[in-house]
């Protein structure tokens, strides 16, 4: 897939599109009547607005967040140097407001110069925030008031150390800037949080000898008045975020109020149980969903028990110093969790989860035991990167590095990384290489399929993606050792992770299908009988619907029905528990509901 550039304008070329289709900018004749025009309506006449003629509909589809606004985001945080950008239709006001509502909330401090833009004002009344003002000083030659100075900054900060951050004017509206990058830096030594104002700044220039962009200087949140930085859309703005902000966070910020759901966020280290126990008492969740590192697995399980909260999750546990991950740290569980009265659901992602559920479906209506199972994960997208993880880097190179193993006869069978290769042809996807890994469902199923043989997991990988990374191994980039570099410790795993291709970023460049399921060969009324349940997934139907790649959908989903098993009683064990121990019939009726629609073969192709 064709990578997006700075020479394209998505938003542009798409209204371009829609004006060669003839497709007129005002309200439609039967839609909604006229009501949303009536100048059109007296115009054309209420007989007229009543016809049922839809011919805006492409307008729909181009409005649509995930769409040609998307990529127009992310040319935006390009150009910018921003981790991710929002684009506004309400005017420099609503990214500016989102920026308040986003790190503030009532009773909490925010230090602010005193000729602030009132838009700032109406936020923190609207979330109850509280001002604490810095005076800027004034140029008496001049005549106008100036940026504010450093140390008033710093005695503010001082004398309020409990404040959540510090908004800039930058520039202000006069042209004179405060000193931004050290404001910067003395709000993250203090714990704090650095908005911008950029409303009148400069962003887009050839010279060092202009005042530095709000990103540049390390500012948490910006805002951005399009038509002053070179945007054509008037009244339109941009909310830039750095890495240090949550995007999910804000974008709920961003769409409060326009939804029915009510979305909560906060902020906990995962690693410490108190913390979450306190969320946990706070919010009263009838279900803790884990979709986390695995590294955080049992603190949350630990907070769940103390709380008395069902527990889910979509990977077993691992240590983030060992690259081995098995349940049997979550299984120690089993017997505090039955005396707590609690469920802990384990693997409810599609590799472990769904395909979990398909053997407990083939087993409960195909056969009478199951022999040997062949679990295929093939994703068949391109993203049009030599080398990116459709997941969390860390541990997917952790995964794929690691020796391969299979379960047969009772035992564990252990192979070299990436040993054992096959070519399959997968439906909708073509001939792929498919290589044996170790993978968590198989540990469960040993015990929880009657009758089983041998179980292996075979997932799909091109040549350039396995020739980057054995050369990544070669120079000891995988490792999970720490190395000393200018006096402090990295892990060259992590820093790989920070430079690879973010897995969310993926979802706009990917083409292609997912196809994943199990072959099951066993035994049905003393006869011999093979099966194959699997589902195929398209990448850019995902990235439509949600704004995410087929990978990341194909997780969510089954995360989703999961809690919504435990939710409705429809699962309900006390005890810890992989899913395929649960009646797999409702899951399978919630897949084809909610998305991922299985497809079942009972003359499949076996892997040989």
């Amino acid at each position: 897939m064709e990578k997006l550039s700075q020479q394209q304008v998505p938003i542009y070329e798409a209204l371009e599109e829609l004006r060669k289709m003839r497709v007129v900018p005002f309200d439609v004749p039967g839609h909604k009547r006229g009501r949303g025009n009536p100048e059109l309506t007296r115009l054309l006449g209420e007989r007229c607005m009543n016809m049922d003629v839809n011919s805006m509909k492409p307008l729909d589809n181009l409005c649509h967040p995930v769409s040609v606004i998307a990529q127009a985001e992310q040319l935006a945080a390009e150009a910018f140097h921003a981790a991710h950008a929002f684009l506004m239709v309400g005017g420099t006001t609503s990214s500016v407001q989102s920026m308040i509502l986003s790190v503030a909330k009532r009773g909490e401090k925010i230090i602010l110069p005193r000729n602030v833009h009132r838009s700032v004002i109406g936020a923190m009344v609207l979330c109850g925030a509280v001002p604490v003002y810095v005076n800027p000083q004034c140029n008496e030659r001049l005549g106008i008031p100036l940026g504010m100075r450093l140390e008033d900054v710093k005695k503010a900060m001082e004398e309020h150390p409990d404040a959540k951050a510090v908004l800039v004017n930058n520039p202000t509206y006069y042209g004179i800037c405060s000193d931004l990058k050290a404001i910067v830096k003395l709000a993250h030594d203090h714990g704090m949080y650095c908005l911008a104002d950029e409303a009148h700044g400069t962003h887009f220039y050839f010279s060092d000898k202009l005042p530095v962009s709000a990103m540049e200087a390390g500012a948490d949140m910006a805002a951005v008045s399009m038509h002053k930085s070179g945007g054509s859309l008037t009244q339109s703005s941009l909310l830039l975020i750095g890495p240090g902000m949550s995007q999910g966070h804000v974008l709920k910020e961003k769409l409060q109020g326009t939804t029915k759901t009510k979305i909560t966020t906060a902020q906990v280290d995962a690693d410490k149980v108190e913390e979450l126990i306190a969320l946990i008492e706070k919010e009263k969740p009838d279900v803790v969903l884990n979709l986390a590192l695995p590294y955080q697995d049992l603190t949350i399980m630990d907070a769940c028990l103390a709380t008395k909260t069902h527990y889910i999750d979509t990977a077993n546990y691992e240590p983030e110093d060992t690259a081995k991950f098995e349940y049997s740290w979550q299984w120690a569980y089993r017997e505090k969790f039955e005396k707590a009265g609690i469920t802990a659901l384990l693997g409810s992602g599609f590799d472990p989860g769904v395909t979990g559920v398909f053997c407990a479906y083939a087993l409960k209506h195909e056969f009478d035991e199951i022999n040997y199972i062949d679990i295929l994960d093939c994703n068949g997208g391109d993203h049009g990167y030599p080398f990116a993880t459709n997941f969390n880097p860390e541990i997917n190179i952790r995964e794929v590095s690691a020796k391969g193993s299979y379960w047969e006869d009772g035992h564990w069978v252990e192979t070299e990384p990436m040993e054992i290769k096959r070519v399959y042809n997968f439906e909708e996807v073509g001939e792929k290489d498919m290589y044996l890994l170790h993978h968590e469902e198989i540990e469960s199923l040993a015990l929880n399929m009657p009758g089983i043989k041998r179980i292996r997991f075979f997932m799909t990988f091109g040549q350039s993606y396995l020739t980057h990374l054995k050369c990544l191994e070669n120079v000891g980039m995988t490792s999970i050792e720490p190395i000393l570099f200018e006096g402090k410790e990295i892990v060259p795993l992590q820093f790989l992770k920070a430079v690879l291709p973010d897995p969310a970023s993926l979802g706009p460049r990917t083409k292609g299908k997912t196809n994943i399921g199990c072959i099951f060969q066993g035994k049905k009324d003393g006869k011999e009988k093979t099966y194959y349940l699997y589902n195929i997934c398209d990448h850019e139907s995902c990235y439509k619907e949600v704004g995410s790649q087929a990978v990341a959908y194909t997780t969510g989903v089954p995360a989703m029905i999961g809690a919504m098993m435990v939710m409705t009683g429809k699962w309900n064990k006390p005890g810890v528990h992989n899913i395929e121990e649960f009646d797999p019939d409702p899951f399978m009726d919630a897949l084809n509901t909610w998305g991922l629609p299985w497809r079942e073969s009972h003359k499949p192709v076996l892997v040989d």
